[in-house]
Formats: structure tokens, sequence, C-alpha cells
């Protein structure tokens, strides 16, 4: 293993970095359209900088919102990279990579021009369409067997397959030994394409590093700390929950190996902290021992938001031990109809027990809450205000806000149950909105709802074709904001009618032909929601 710089380089004073090579044979970008912050909380921007620096003869750098024009090492553009392998979270993270690809001056109609584009990320997986208007190809699949991939081609064939006259014979190698790129140069040379997700079976072998990449002045979004992924997939399946069904099957790291890494990592960012990555932290099956552990050797910790039902008393002293002040819940409706229908049952008095008991220790509490679940009642915002009420009246409160509550949209997603359903709609929210707030002592609760403009906006890409992807071209070539993107959607492409209905699960949906290995429990729950509507 090469050796980390430990002195603060580049534009954001970073350790654990490399410094660029004298001799390189290729250039690599990794581009997060997101915050600094953002890029560096990803743990795959980690696991691709580290797995590509040490295994080819590679110059790698950053790009992100904060340096979108310049690598955060090396000072280079966009424009001076052979390969950009580009990370999506969010889906409205596409306005900002087109922002970042003009900004390097790199023509976003033309493709095949260095560099190379290849898009993955969650929403990518889920549906392509929207982003290959401004990418060469679309990773369908984990990126550490598209990053394994790029390093045997690259061993097999040298640089001269990273040259901008071999992009199209790139591509299709890409293609014939994992199934799971999309690209126009596919789709124009094969008859019939059929996409499979690619995945790492065995999960003790992805590369999880023991440094982390860090900032002297900036800080990763949930706090300073050694980052670790513990799992990966979830077995619930929850009808709306796009991670769950593009990750999917379930994979648990080894217990040795968890320790032994979170060991190292603790000491490389000089940081006695741990914050786990996991869908569903207790579905573990040595989540308890792992974290008696850390308690053991006074190693501070936090884990992500939890499915209720795997939480007791004795789990939660020791998520307080581990220096945690708010456990975060995701009961998602207070309607048990609703909640069976997404795969997430209501347990009305375990809910309020373990939230008194939760508030009894001093600690705080954030509910998650979605409107627009089928089979919800029209009452569904007063449902909110009762179960909330129930959970107040049972304990007592010691400052405001130590409750807080989320409200969001149920925003359809590809390859989920629920994108066979419709939006709901903005008059709907806002009544159920009411109906809640006013129902509710609010004095005592904060309650914040994510902005349905950002939820439709956010459903017509993740919903969307094509055509929704040059659409987004055109409003940033024309520095037009959201709000006019909303409405060429409605008026020049006519979209709005495809979020807004019912699609049957008959119909052919256009990210169809990408397979996920889920779709008879897709089509099967879907229609179970169907008939709820």
């Amino acid at each position: 293993m090469k050796t980390c710089n430990v002195s603060g380089i580049g534009l954001f004073d970073e350790v654990n970095v490399y410094l660029p090579p004298r001799k390189y044979s290729l250039r690599i970008a990794l581009v997060y359209p997101s915050t600094y912050e953002a890029s560096i909380t990803n743990l795959f921007t980690h696991i691709a900088y580290y797995y590509l620096t040490e295994n080819l003869n590679a110059l790698v750098d950053r790009f992100t919102l904060d340096n979108p024009d310049r690598g955060a090492i090396t000072g280079l553009s966009l424009k001076d990279f052979d390969v950009a392998l580009v990370s999506i979270g969010f889906e409205l993270d596409i306005f900002n990579l087109v922002e970042i690809l003009v900004r390097n001056g790199i023509n976003i109609r033309k493709q095949g021009l260095k560099p190379l584009i290849i898009i993955g990320g969650l929403p990518v997986i889920a549906n392509p369409l929207p982003y290959l208007p401004m990418c060469d190809a679309a990773f369908i699949g984990e990126g550490e067997i598209l990053l394994a991939t790029i390093k045997d081609l690259f061993n097999e064939y040298g640089k001269e397959i990273f040259k901008e006259n071999k992009f199209n014979e790139l591509i299709h190698e890409l293609y014939e030994r994992t199934r799971s790129v999309y690209s126009k140069t596919l789709l124009s040379n094969y008859a019939e394409i059929k996409i499979r997700k690619s995945f790492v079976k065995d999960y003790n072998r992805v590369g999880q590093p023991i440094c982390l990449i860090r900032s002297k002045i900036r800080s990763p979004i949930y706090g300073d700390g050694y980052y670790i992924e513990i799992s990966r997939g979830c077995k619930w399946l929850c009808a709306f929950c796009l991670e769950a069904y593009t990750t999917y099957p379930p994979r648990y790291r080894n217990e040795e190996l968890i320790l032994n890494l979170i060991e190292g990592g603790v000491k490389c960012v000089r940081s006695n902290r741990v914050v786990f990555y996991s869908l569903s932290f207790f579905d573990h099956p040595k989540a308890d021992v792992i974290l008696k552990h850390l308690v053991r050797d006074n190693i501070k910790f936090s884990v992500p938001s939890l499915r209720y039902t795997t939480l007791n008393e004795r789990r939660i002293d020791i998520i307080a031990l581990g220096g945690q002040k708010t456990i975060t819940i995701a009961p998602e409706t207070a309607e048990e109809h609703a909640s069976c229908l997404i795969r997430k049952k209501l347990e009305r008095s375990l809910l309020r027990k373990l939230m008194s008991y939760i508030i009894s220790q001093g600690l705080n509490v954030k509910l998650y809450f979605m409107l627009g679940i089928p089979g919800e009642s029209p009452n569904a915002g007063k449902s909110i205000a009762k179960l909330l009420s129930e959970i107040i009246s049972s304990t007592r409160l010691t400052r405001k806000g130590q409750v807080r509550i989320t409200i969001n949209p149920l925003i359809p997603k590809p390859q989920t149950p629920t994108q066979y359903i419709p939006l709901i709609s903005k008059e709907d929210l806002k009544r159920k909105i009411k109906d809640l707030k006013t129902n509710i002592n609010a004095t005592k609760i904060r309650i914040d709802v994510y902005d349905w403009n950002y939820a439709y906006t956010q459903a017509l890409i993740a919903l969307g074709n094509e055509g929704i992807g040059k659409l987004i071209i055109d409003v940033v070539l024309n520095r037009e904001g959201l709000a006019r993107f909303r409405k060429y959607a409605q008026d020049k492409l006519n979209y709005d009618k495809f979020i807004f209905r019912i699609k049957e699960p008959s119909e052919e949906l256009p990210w169809d032909n990408i397979d996920l290995g889920l779709k008879h429990i897709v089509k099967s729950l879907g229609e179970k929601l169907i008939r709820a509507l």
C-alpha cells in the first residue's frame, strides 16, 4: 500500500490523500455533484479513491460543487482527465452535474469526447434514462464491480483502451464483462439489450478502506469519526425504499473484520468515534456484540435510523453509552392498514413504550412520517397527530424540540412497488399537514415538512425518460431554475400526467429492461397498492 500524505494538501487542506504521482498512465476524476461535505460523507468516494490510486498507475482527483472546475488536489480541469466516474446520491444532483460539466467547458451534447463519463448511484441503478444525455454510459450495479472491471481492462489493454477513439470499444467491453452497462452506443448496436444488476456476493471482500479522506477545514455531515458500512441491502423491502430494492440482497460484514477495521480506522482519522452505515442496523447478527466492544474500549459511536421493532430498552441504553444524543425512527404512518401495505406494520403500543423510555433517558427523538401512502385515510394527518399526542401524554418532555417530526410526501420511485402509484397532490398534502398541525400541541414538538415542489421535481427525474434529461440540460444552459423545469415538463413533455396517474403492472415502463432481480415482488406488492387507492 502506498503511503498517504499526513500534511494538509490541496484546496481543502486534506490528509490521508496521495500526492500526485510524477509518472502515470491514466487520469481518473471522481465527480460527486453535491457539496464537498456530502462527498466525504459518501463512503464510495473513499472506496473509489483508494482502490484506483492503489491498483492502477493513475492520477486520481475529485470534483464537487465546492470545486466544480478544478481537482481538489491537482487543480486540473475535468477536461484534462481520461475518465470521469460520477456518483449520484440524490435525483436533484443531476442539475449540479450538468453545471459542473458546463463549468469545465465539456460539450454535453456531443458524447464520445474526453473524458469518458460513466455515471452510477442508486437513482441511476433504478432508472438511468434521464442521465443518458449527459454521460457516455451508466453502470447498473455496485461500484466495486465497475472499479474491478476498469482495473482488469487497464491490466489487459493498458492506457490505449481509454483513449477517445476507443471509447465505444471500452463501453462494449464493460457490457460484455458485466451485462450491467446502459448506453446509447449499446442501444444502437444491439437489437435487444437486457441489463442485469451487478453486485458483490461476498460482502467481506468489499473494499472498506481503513483510512478515509479528511479535511482540516471541512467536516463530514455526521461529524468527525471513522465511517464504516457494516451491512448492505435490507431484508424488509419496504414498498417505498429505493435503497432496499437497488441494494438487495442483504449482506453482512464479518464481526471480526468490522472490529479490525474500526481499530485501524479511528487511529487513521484521529477521532475516537465511529459512524455506522446500515439500512437496518440491528439486523446484523452481531450488532450488539460490536456495540458492547466499542463501549468497553471507550469508543463513541453513532447508529443510523432504526427500525423500531428491532429496538428494546437494553439497546437504547447501549446507544446512549456510545454518546449518541438522538435516536431516529421512521414509523412512516400512524394508520395500520397503510402500514401493512408498505411492509412496515405499525405497532402502536411498542412505539409508545420505546418513545417513553427514550425520552425518560434524556435523549432526543426524531420521527419520520409520510403522507400519500396508498390505503391511508383522508384523516391521515389527524392520525399522526393522535399518535403523537398519545406519546406526549405518556411521558414528560424536558425541553422543546426533544421530539422532532419530519413529514415527507411519498415519492414514487422506479424499481419499487410505488412506481405504479401517483404522487400525492399539492392540495391534498397541504390539507393533511393542516390537519396534523391543528390537532397537536406544536409548542412541544418541532415539525418539519418537505417542500412538495421538491418532491414533484424529484419524482419527475426518478420516473423520467431521456426527454427529461435533455430538458434538464436546456434549463441549466439557459440559466433557468427548478420552477421553469417543472413548467416545461408539463407544457413541453406533458410528463406530469405520467407522475399523477396509476401505472398498471401490465404496462411497460421505460426502465423495464433493467433487471434488479425483484420484479415479481415489485409487481405483486404494486397490485396491492393500486387496489388500496
